[in-house]
């Protein structure tokens, strides 16, 4: 109950009526005494009277102390004036990963849908709501009735989006700006984790009222899978891999013997654990056995609790078939790539000269490894071109027997171009270690690492073709070999020849694994993607398939499935979900009843660090920013009343008075008794 100043005034004089009354009764009996005939009898008289209504009076505080306690535990107030009306209210409610966390009434998600509701209900039913989530559903677009909202906010669930709160704030003024008579009311509910605040990025509406309802979580400690990966790519079904496994603690207690599993199609190949320090991540490398499949999914598992969504990274391999390199030479055959490849069983490699190449093999390559002269025929320059253009790597180095070098497939395929000859000796002083040549090469980078030596060299030139990727820079900041896409393959250039002649590049241990690598550069199939990152998604398939049937992405565990965006089918077929994919696992690839791939979905990490700001915090951010049409509501754990009151604004609280005029009364009586009633 809520009662206005007029009420409590009316309601306290009723109270005083009987003693009024009593008072008035006292001054007529005083009269009536003297009017007796007898004095003495008159006196006796008074006196039974007077403490009769000494006892009346008392009884009077008694009822006014009694009332005023009860008027107290109301909760009244005087009004005061409100601005809280408005034609148009949004109710934002966080419903990320993290609103799942413990509190006092279950879990935060919770409370915010039980907060929500009781927003709705201090407004009238003339109201047009509106409610948004995080995943910015479109039909919370259309305005809702107060008993529409309650229903919708109810239905809500957590989600592995995470929009920042700038993204949120632009989407929901963007909807009420448009047709509120009065400025509208937005309610952001949430936990504020420290991950989606952007403050700096807001340009606030002045016109939109914007109340921010802070609802704080228990310290959790927390940790998390971060991300894993192979070693290397090349394997083949049945043989060994080797993954690494990135655990990211978020607490401020070191986690000891963390417990660690790998599982592959449905078998555990693996168990290990680890320590992992409070507020670091830690590494850890684990063998496992592939199985005789090219097509194989799994995923890495830590134990932790109470955030879970994290603990689990799903992947999903393609343990490949023997590589097929070609190593195409002018007069002789390089024997230091004949050394690196001729005796691994992993690859099926060849060599042949220029002249007599057959092109029909070209497609079937995963490297080409080109030594360029002048003596290029242009059947073999545009045989090359569509092999690169098709997705095939190709690896062009100057030939030794040549002084001058010509262009002719350089400018064919659009990139860099070699210029002159340079014979002054200088050394590589950078590597790339960021590109996929180097990227899984060094555990950490040495300080002093000893690079190579070139001693010849052509510079190489910028063409004007492709965007054009150093990997090795030498000391003048020049490019030695570089990268450039073409199509849907890549392009190396070397500006050496593969000789001894030319620097001790061959027999370096950097000449191996850049080499080696550049058979895997185009091969873009990730071991996993994120949940609402819209990634282009690209998948390996063993063989092609017609155009005119459309692929279809199902989960293994439930009846979700639907058919996605081709981009294009060779060499790899390239996705898009957008935003269909909501569930983390394995998601498998089919066309016209075939498995073509498995792909692995998990969610975003960027909910995995249990920070939050605080009322107190919100509001120096709030100063410090000048958001004038921002302002805080705490109401945390109050009542669905506390609610409306906070909201309604409804004025000073009188409870306190109340209660001091139930002491005053008790505190009356008590004199009264002890003055007047002791002897008695």
């Amino acid at each position: 109950m809520q009662f206005a100043y007029p009420h409590i005034l009316f309601f306290l004089f009723a109270l005083l009526i009987p003693l009024i009354i009593h008072l008035f009764n006292f001054q007529r009996y005083k009269i009536q005494y003297f009017s007796n005939t007898s004095f003495l009898r008159a006196i006796r008289q008074q006196h039974q009277r007077e403490s009769e209504i000494k006892k009346r009076i008392i009884l009077c505080l008694r009822m006014l102390a009694i009332a005023a306690l009860i008027t107290a535990l109301a909760k009244p107030y005087i009004p005061a004036a409100s601005d809280y009306a408005t034609s148009k209210v949004m109710i934002y409610i966080d419903n990320s990963f993290s609103m799942e966390n413990k509190s006092k009434n279950g879990n935060l998600l919770h409370e915010a849908k039980q907060q929500a509701k009781a927003i709705a209900d201090a407004y009238g039913d003339d109201v047009e709501f509106y409610l948004l989530t995080n995943d910015f559903k479109p039909e919370y677009n259309m305005a809702l009735s107060k008993q529409m909202i309650k229903e919708e906010i109810e239905k809500t669930e957590a989600s592995p989006s995470s929009p920042s709160f700038s993204q949120v704030y632009r989407y929901a003024v963007n909807t009420l700006r448009s047709s509120a008579r009065s400025g509208p009311a937005l309610y952001y509910i949430s936990d504020f984790q420290l991950s989606a605040s952007d403050w700096q990025n807001i340009t606030p509406d002045t016109n939109v009222h914007t109340f921010l309802v802070p609802l704080k979580a228990p310290h959790i400690k927390n940790i998390c899978i971060d991300s894993v990966w192979i070693l290397s790519p090349d394997y083949l079904p049945g043989t060994l891999v080797s993954m690494g496994v990135r655990v990211k603690n978020y607490s401020d207690e070191t986690m000891e013997a963390v417990p660690l599993k790998i599982m592959l199609n449905n078998k555990q190949k693996a168990l290990s654990s680890l320590s992992v320090e409070a507020g670091n991540t830690a590494e850890i490398i684990v063998n496992f056995m592939a199985d005789s499949t090219s097509i194989q999914s799994g995923y890495v598992e830590i134990t932790d609790n109470p955030i879970v969504f994290d603990d689990r990274m799903y992947f999903s391999i393609y343990a490949g078939t023997v590589k097929n390199i070609l190593q195409l030479y002018t007069s002789r055959e390089n024997t230091y790539i004949s050394t690196l490849f001729g005796a691994d069983s992993t690859v099926n490699y060849q060599t042949t000269e220029v002249k007599n190449v057959n092109y029909s093999i070209l497609k079937e390559q995963q490297l080409v490894l080109l030594e360029t002269d002048n003596n290029l025929s242009d059947g073999l320059i545009q045989a090359i071109e569509q092999y690169v253009s098709a997705g095939g790597n190709l690896l062009l180095f100057p030939s030794e027997s040549k002084e001058t070098y010509h262009n002719d497939i350089n400018m064919a395929l659009g990139t860099t171009l070699l210029g002159k000859a340079d014979t002054a000796k200088i050394k590589i002083d950078k590597l790339n270690t960021e590109h996929v040549i180097f990227k899984n090469v060094f555990e950490q980078y040495p300080e002093n690492i000893d690079l190579p030596e070139v001693k010849f060299r052509y510079v190489l030139d910028r063409n004007i073709g492709n965007a054009k990727e150093d990997i090795m820079t030498l000391e003048n900041g020049e490019s030695f070999l570089t990268a450039e896409q073409h199509g849907s393959g890549m392009v190396y250039t070397l500006a050496s020849p593969l000789s001894l002649n030319a620097g001790n590049m061959v027999e370096h241990a950097l000449f191996v694994p850049a080499i080696w690598n550049m058979t895997f550069s185009m091969d873009k199939v990730n071991l996993y993607y994120t949940i609402g990152n819209n990634e282009l998604i690209t998948v390996k398939i063993q063989k092609d398939i017609d155009d005119k049937h459309l692929p279809e992405i199902k989960a293994y565990h439930s009846d979700m499935a639907f058919i996605p965006e081709v981009k294009t089918t060779r060499p790899y077929m390239q996705l898009l979900v957008y935003h269909q994919v909501n569930a983390d696992g394995i998601y498998a690839l089919n066309c016209q009843n075939e498995h073509l791939a498995d792909v692995a979905f998990n969610y975003s990490r960027k909910e995995s660090q249990m920070e939050f700001e605080d009322a107190g915090s919100i509001k120096e951010i709030l100063e410090q920013t000048n958001l004038s049409s921002f302002s805080i509501l705490d109401i945390q754990h109050k009542s669905a009343q506390s609610v409306t009151r906070h909201i309604r604004q409804e004025g000073t609280s009188l409870s306190v008075w109340f209660i001091l005029l139930c002491l005053a009364c008790l505190l009356a009586e008590s004199t009264l008794l002890r003055r007047y009633f002791t002897q008695s």
